[in-house]
């Protein structure tokens, strides 16, 4: 399997929603870096479908609002989170989502 991770990542367990376009879906965000997250879902999503991320960032709190696409989606074994995993790639670097704001 090829690798897509860029940089670091960090581990958080939050809270996300994922606003699908026609649904918004509460999932566990479980990693964030510049460029991407990992995140569960209840449900599947196909890959390359676009979709919007919100959650509250681990190190300032503020409340995100990320878009990128579904890079990937694989079933869970893991039972206290939802049975999905999803790979997020954001169209944008988190830093600049969190520089517009300043």
């Amino acid at each position: 399997m090829i690798e897509r991770r860029q940089g670091p990542r960090r581990r958080v367990r939050t809270r996300a929603l994922a606003d699908l376009g026609s649904s918004v879906v509460e999932g566990v965000l479980l990693d964030v870096a510049e460029a991407g997250a990992w995140l569960a879902l209840p449900t599947s999503i196909e890959a390359g479908r676009p979709i919007r991320l919100t959650f509250e960032h681990p190190d300032t709190r503020e409340t995100v609002s990320a878009r990128g696409h579904v890079s990937r989606c694989v079933r869970l074994g893991i039972p206290v989170t939802p049975p999905y995993g999803l790979g997020i790639e954001f169209d944008e670097p988190l830093s600049s989502l969190l520089a517009d704001r300043a």
